[in-house]
């Protein structure tokens, strides 16, 4: 085919310039998840021979792209001639594995204004249909008739290009990306249909995503195919590796998303017996090693006098002249039996210590007093070396002068020292010591007499520690904070409002940070430094013709209207559903200023994780802020309704992307404050996004913003929110906290029924809410760590988003720092019996939740003990025969608190309270 066959001037000029130009440019590739290409037209070197009607519309053109190789491409310029309709239908497209398919389009077109003479007759659009058959139509006329082509899209160019383009050889190279399905039928074929438009289809691309074969917890999964968007997760069963084996009733599997993308990985391989993991191979245990367990991650080396002479040992044999007795564990060092002894008598003496006198109070040394914390030590009772001084356990009770003994808080420790933390600064304490060895005479034994210290306070404490070197670095660092402060001050006087994504000359940007050296990182513009709020909010959002948005049902009252479910309609894009906030039109003029700040505020953030804001109405008769439709509305009603039916990998795997959202927040300076479940969104495709930002004022991440009205509700709020109405970073981390723990309980209410004065008080005692059922250990551990009284002792959002990263890619437990990984838990079986202090039997336990008919049953299967029943699960409960779904949520309850008593214990830096009424 000859190129540029017809002789027309305008045609012939066109077509060379637009695919000479319009090839400068490289191919684009769209995301990151494994493509299966079914068509790309660049790659056929041969004539494409797809089937045009009539035949003096779309023309088959020879080209070269920027790598000298030939292409083909078509193209269409028929803007001086009425009515057009020309037709091109592509060949038979196979769609293999695919039900989702993907359409890439590359194309050039022409403004019509460039063109004289065409006014009334050119156009700037072009349509994309497809046609399903189980068979190749041929290459004769299209079908476009009895099965007729389902419309993709009318297509328009982002960039036209003039003729004083073509003079300046600047031409403009649109992609636009579609997609279509679910398809049922074995293949496909692809139409377009031009109306008047000149212009050039240089590439046609067809594609699929799927996820990409990988190992991941020693488990391969095979590519699968994406289904369609509106499908549920595609849920895939992994294969151990080789030398590997599943975790027993946790099979690994993991969920291809819909964009080709592996989400929410379950359960996951351990290498047997005689290997260890490295990397994603499980490799054999080498000589002088071995592994017995699955259980165990890596080989251990043989233990003393004794030898492993091969690969892959599962035990090590004794030396010659060694033994191992047959009840010690494999880990047990081998030993040679005495020689032996001839006339040998012994005899047995029995010795009994009493815990000694109690100590004066000259003998308790006060050895460091800081505003937070008080180190205190004493002499033993027992010298050392002494039958019982290692047993000897010291027991510390504290309190503040003045209030009653009747609460107090307590502390343990195995050494004659100890440092008590978290208490309040300017403070005088009362501090009680007991000593004995552990058991039956622990509390038979007296504390001794009271002692009294004082805590430092803030500013002693600052003054005492700060040598001149460091006072002097303090005032240069702080001076130079105040500069920079108000020269941002002044660049944002001099140019306000203009940290948009669009406004503004981008030059005159770089120069005026470059003058003043300002961090170009970028940072949240609170709405009210904005002198005109309507003004601003075109800085962030785009401006909607109130004509494109329709809408449908109510979804409910707003904060400041109605929230409505809509349609977006756009020229030349697809339909869109959207949620619709509208002002009332009987709104003040302060909730119309706190209706356009909150469109200032979502305009502001751009990020995966976050309700996307699609524009606003501010020109039409009533106010709009039109947003992404989140289908399955918040997430703690989502969470409720699907109760029993995701596991808790697949519950884990959500808290990543709202951790990585907070972060991007936190790093912008924006304080939230009104985090909860109830503000986190679930898309169609079960994405969670943060929403309710329509709360005032914010802050930076590090500046405290204080009010003692409009609190946070209590079940949410962090202790100093509560206390003194401080909000930052911190705070919103508290809150995190408790997000974490609503998506484990699937949406429970926190604290249960407890009511908001009640909360406030069990947490400044320092009660904190036990793990939900099946919420893994490490997972608590990080909520407990987001609880800390201390604000600065809570990790950073950055922390918590790798934290959780790992947890969801590998369920081992996370390595991390000591300040935001607490140490291990201590088993319940460990646990004196003083840690349940309310009951003195499971009897009374059972008593106390009104289910005494079940103390037989208890008994019976062995659970005597309080220990025992706080490790019991609810299959525990249905093999006791307990068929009342209600008793069993009652005892569940019940054991959860018995298991928060122990946690209290554990928690760092989370004191428990015990009252002497119990």
């Amino acid at each position: 085919m000859e190129t540029c066959a017809r002789p027309h001037p305008l045609r012939l000029f066109l077509c060379r310039m637009q695919l000479c130009l319009a090839l400068l440019l490289g191919p684009w590739r769209p995301g990151t998840a494994e493509e299966v290409i079914l068509l790309d037209s660049k790659a056929s070197q041969a004539e494409l021979g797809w089937t045009a009607l009539p035949s003096n519309g779309w023309e088959e053109i020879s080209g070269v792209d920027e790598h000298d190789r030939p292409i083909r491409t078509y193209q269409v310029c028929n803007v001086l001639e009425p009515n057009q309709d020309n037709w091109l239908q592509t060949g038979w497209i196979s769609r293999g594995r695919g039900q989702r398919i993907f359409v890439e389009l590359q194309f050039t077109l022409r403004d019509c204004s460039s063109i004289p003479g065409a006014a009334g007759t050119c156009k700037e659009t072009f349509n994309v249909y497809y046609l399903e058959t189980e068979a190749d139509l041929g290459r004769g006329r299209p079908r476009l008739g009895g099965s007729r082509p389902r419309k993709i899209d009318t297509i328009a160019a982002d960039e036209s290009f003039t003729q004083g383009d073509l003079g300046e050889r600047k031409m403009k190279l649109n992609t636009e990306v579609r997609e279509i399905g679910p398809l049922s039928r074995r293949g496909f074929h692809l139409a377009f249909q031009d109306v008047g438009a000149c212009v050039a289809l240089v590439s046609v691309r067809v594609y699929y995503k799927q996820c990409r074969a990988t190992v991941r917890g020693l488990a391969t999964f095979p590519a699968t195919a994406a289904e369609s968007a509106f499908s549920t997760l595609v849920e895939v069963a992994g294969t151990c590796v080789a030398h590997s084996e599943g975790e027993p009733g946790s099979p690994p599997r993991m969920h291809c998303g819909a964009d080709g993308e592996w989400l929410v990985p379950v359960g996951r391989c351990s290498c047997s017996a005689g290997f260890q993991e490295r990397g994603d191979i499980c490799e054999a245990c080498p000589p002088g090693f071995y592994k017995v367990s699955p259980r165990r991650p890596l080989c251990s080396p043989c233990p003393e006098h004794s030898r492993a002479l091969e690969n892959a040992s599962t035990f090590c044999v004794c030396q010659d002249s060694y033994a191992r007795s047959p009840t010690d564990p494999p880990s047990a060092s081998c030993t040679s039996g005495p020689a032996a002894a001839a006339g040998t008598t012994y005899a047995q003496v029995t010795v009994s210590t009493g815990p000694g006198a109690p100590w004066e109070e000259d003998e308790i040394r006060r050895d460091r007093v800081e505003p937070q914390s008080v180190s205190l030590s004493w002499r033993e009772p027992i010298p050392a070396g002494a039958p019982g001084a290692n047993d000897t356990e010291y027991e510390i009770r504290y309190y503040e002068k003045g209030q009653s003994e009747q609460t107090y808080s307590m502390v343990k420790t195995g050494a004659p020292t100890v440092t008590v933390t978290n208490l309040k600064p300017a403070t005088r304490y009362v501090f009680q010591i007991r000593a004995a060895s552990p058991g039956p005479s622990w509390e038979a034994q007296s504390f001794n007499p009271s002692i009294e210290v004082q805590t430092l306070g803030e500013a002693a404490s600052g003054s005492r520690d700060q040598s001149p070197a460091i006072v002097v670095t303090v005032v240069t660092i702080s001076a130079l904070l105040v500069l920079g402060s108000v020269m941002s001050v002044l660049a944002i006087w001099r140019r306000p409002c203009s940290y948009g994504k669009g406004g503004g000359d981008a030059h005159d940007e770089e120069e005026l940070y470059f003058h003043f050296k300002v961090p170009t990182r970028r940072t949240f513009l609170d709405p009210q430094s904005c002198g005109d709020p309507l003004q601003a909010v075109h800085l962030f959002a785009k401006e909607l013709d109130a004509k494109s948005v329709t809408l449908e049902r109510s979804l409910g009252g707003g904060r400041f209207g109605e929230l409505c479910c809509g349609c977006l309609q756009l020229p030349g894009r697809q339909e869109l559903p959207v949620a619709v906030h509208t002002l009332r039109n009987s709104a003040s003029d302060s909730q119309r200023l706190g209706f356009l700040a909150e469109a200032l505020t979502l305009g502001q953030f751009d990020h995966s994780h976050i309700v996307r804001l699609e524009g606003v109405v501010t020109r039409g008769s009533t106010l709009m802020i039109v947003t992404e439709y989140m289908s399955h509305g918040a997430l703690d009603g989502f969470l409720r309704r699907h109760e029993g039916q995701l596991v808790a990998g697949q519950l884990m795997g959500l808290l990543p992307g709202l951790a990585s959202a907070m972060k991007y927040l936190s790093e912008m300076g924006y304080v939230h404050r009104g985090l909860a479940a109830r503000h986190v969104l679930v898309s169609s495709d079960l994405v969670c996004k943060i929403s309710g930002f329509g709360r005032g004022p914010r802050d930076r991440s590090e500046a405290v913003y204080t009010t003692m009205s409009g609190r946070s509700p209590a079940l949410w709020a962090a202790p100093e929110t509560l206390q003194f109405g401080h909000f930052s970073s911190a705070s919103d981390v508290w809150s995190f906290g408790i997000i974490m723990w609503e998506v484990m309980a699937f949406g429970e209410r926190p604290y249960w029924d407890m009511s908001g004065q009640d909360v406030i008080k069990a947490v400044e005692d320092g009660f904190r809410l036990p793990p939900p059922r099946n919420c893994p250990n490490p997972l608590h551990r990080l909520m407990l760590d987001c609880w800390q009284k201390d604000p600065g002792e809570r990790p950073r959002f950055s922390q918590i988003h790798s934290i959780l990263s790992k947890m969801v890619q590998d369920p081992e437990p996370p390595k991390c720092a000591p300040t935001t990984c607490p140490r291990p838990p201590t088993p319940l079986a460990d646990r004196a019996f003083s840690t349940f202090p309310s009951f003195g039997s499971v009897g009374a336990w059972l008593e106390a939740l009104d289910l005494c008919r079940y103390k037989d049953s208890f008994a019976a299967a062995g659970y005597g003990s309080l220990e025992a029943v706080a490790e019991m699960t609810a299959q525990d409960l249905v093999s006791l025969g307990i068929s009342s779904a209600e008793h069993r949520e009652a005892l569940l309850s019940g054991i959860s608190a018995l298991q928060a008593r122990v946690l209290q214990l554990q928690g760092q830096g989370v004191q428990v309270i015990i009252k002497t009424c119990l």
